[in-house]
């Protein structure tokens, strides 16, 4: 049995190619649907609102680590 490998890794390149393309086009269309839902609900505040949560622990904590350095000093 001769395996023709030039046909091989054009038919498995290309089918790369296609699956990559597929997954970039799949994942712009999600991310515009989730877009327009957000628009649609009424903007993003409340991201915004988990996000400055998140800065704002960890503002305090690298705050309270600092002062610990500085008292062990």
């Amino acid at each position: 049995m001769k395996i023709n490998y030039k046909s091989l890794f054009l038919e498995r390149f290309l089918g790369g190619v296609f699956w990559a393309i597929g997954v970039t086009f799949g994942f712009a269309i999600i991310i515009t649907l989730l877009t327009m839902i957000l628009k649609w609900l009424g903007g993003l505040p409340f991201i915004g609102e988990f996000f400055a949560n998140i800065i704002h622990n960890v503002n305090k904590a690298l705050e309270i680590r600092n002062s610990a350095i500085i008292l062990n000093r």
